[in-house]
C-alpha cells in the first residue's frame, strides 16, 4: 500500500513561533494515547478464549531453568484468619529464561487460601454460597468486580470462576454473558459446557448443619449425570439423599489423582482451586506468572488430589476478608463469580 508523505511546515519553519499552550496540548494528547494503549493492553491481552489449549507440552523444543514455585517448607507459615480458614501469601523472584521462548518474568506473587469445611462446622460456623446470578430474561448482564461482589453479598471469600463472552470485545466495561454451568441453592442458572470442568458443593441433606463437601468434575455435563444417578439432588427434586447446593464452572482439570496434566506452557496470572481430604477441604490459588502445570504443581505439593483452572488473565481476582489477594492495581470486571459467606 502506497503511503502519502505528510509535510508539517509549521513545525519545520524557523519563522513560526509555537506557543507553550500548543506544545503542552501536543504532549498531553500523546500522553493520552500512551495511557489508552496501556489500558487496552491490560484489558484485552487476557480476554476469555473459546479454544482449548494444547494437550502436549510445547515450548518449541526449548527448555527453561526450573525454578521453585513455593518457598522452602520452613518458610511456609499459614496464618489462621478464622476457624477453619488459613492463608499464605508469598513472593518469589523469577528469572527470565536464557532462551527466546516465552517464559516467566518478574516476581511470582501468589496467595493460597485453605478452607476446611469440617473445622468450620465443628466450630459452629455456617457456610453459604453466592454466585453472580445470570438474568433469566437478558442474555447480556452487567459485569462486576469480584471485590464489589464480595461486599454486596457479605462473602468472606470471593473468586472469579467462569469464562465469559463480552458484548463488545473492544469495550472492557460492556455487558457480558457467562460461559458454562452455574447453580445456586439447587437451582440451575446457566447450562453446562461439556468441554469445561466444574466445582460443586454438596451436603448430605438440606440442613445447614449437615456435612459439606466439594467435588471437581472433569466435564460439566457430568454434573447432570450425577444428579440423574442420584449422587446429588436433581435441581427440583428434594427427595434425594444428597443436596447439590452450588456449582461454578471454569476451564480445565489440571491435576487428577495427584497426576499433573500436560498443557502448552503459557505464563499468565492464574486462579485455580483444588480439593483434598475427600472434598472436605478446598484450596484456592491466585497469582502469577504461572502456567497451568505450575499451578498444578503447587496444588500437588499442598496435598491436593484434584484441581481445576478458573478464568485467568486480567479478570483473575481473589478477595479475602475484603482485600484483593495478591494486591493488584487493576482487575477486569466479570460475570462469573463465586462467593463464600462464613458466619
Amino acid at each position: 500500500m502506497k503511503v502519502k508523505k505528510l509535510n508539517f511546515p509549521l513545525l519545520s519553519s524557523p519563522d513560526v513561533h509555537i506557543s507553550k499552550q500548543a506544545i503542552n496540548s501536543f504532549f498531553s494528547f500523546n500522553t493520552f494515547l500512551i495511557l489508552t494503549a496501556a489500558l487496552s493492553f491490560l484489558f484485552f491481552s487476557c480476554t476469555t478464549t473459546k479454544s482449548l489449549p494444547h494437550t502436549d507440552i510445547d515450548n518449541n523444543g526449548k527448555n527453561y531453568e526450573k525454578q521453585p514455585l513455593l518457598p522452602p517448607p520452613d518458610e511456609i507459615v499459614w496464618q489462621e484468619i478464622r476457624p477453619g480458614v488459613k492463608e499464605f501469601s508469598y513472593s518469589i523472584k523469577r528469572h527470565t529464561p536464557s532462551t527466546k521462548t516465552h517464559g516467566p518474568k518478574g516476581r511470582l506473587k501468589c496467595c493460597l487460601v485453605e478452607v476446611d469445611f469440617e473445622k468450620i462446622q465443628q466450630a459452629g460456623g455456617t457456610i453459604d454460597f453466592f454466585v453472580k446470578e445470570p438474568s433469566p430474561k437478558e442474555y447480556w448482564i452487567k459485569t462486576e468486580s469480584v471485590k464489589k461482589f464480595a461486599g454486596r453479598t457479605g462473602s468472606f471469600l470471593a473468586v472469579n470462576t467462569n469464562p465469559f463472552h463480552q458484548k463488545y470485545r473492544n469495550n472492557p466495561f460492556a455487558s457480558a454473558h457467562i460461559i458454562g454451568i452455574c447453580v445456586q441453592n439447587g437451582k440451575l442458572l446457566s447450562e453446562a459446557d461439556e468441554k469445561y470442568a466444574a466445582l460443586a458443593f454438596y451436603r448430605k441433606n438440606f440442613s445447614k448443619k449437615s456435612l459439606l463437601q466439594a467435588k471437581i468434575f472433569n466435564s460439566q455435563k457430568e454434573v447432570y449425570q450425577a444428579t440423574d444417578l442420584g449422587a446429588f439432588t436433581k435441581f427440583t427434586n428434594e427427595n434425594q439423599s444428597d443436596y447439590l447446593e452450588c456449582v461454578s464452572g471454569g476451564f480445565w482439570t489440571i491435576l487428577e489423582n495427584g497426576e499433573i496434566k500436560a498443557f502448552k506452557e503459557i505464563w499468565d496470572f492464574r486462579n485455580a482451586v483444588g480439593t483434598k481430604n475427600d472434598g472436605k477441604t478446598v484450596i484456592f490459588l491466585s497469582g502469577g506468572p504461572l502456567t497451568f502445570m505450575e499451578s498444578a504443581e503447587i496444588f500437588k505439593a499442598l496435598g491436593a488430589d484434584k484441581a481445576m483452572q478458573f478464568d485467568g488473565g486480567s479478570p483473575a481476582a481473589l478477595v479475602v476478608n475484603g482485600k484483593l489477594k495478591p494486591a493488584a492495581a487493576f482487575r477486569r470486571n466479570t460475570v462469573g463469580i463465586l462467593g463464600i459467606k462464613i458466619q
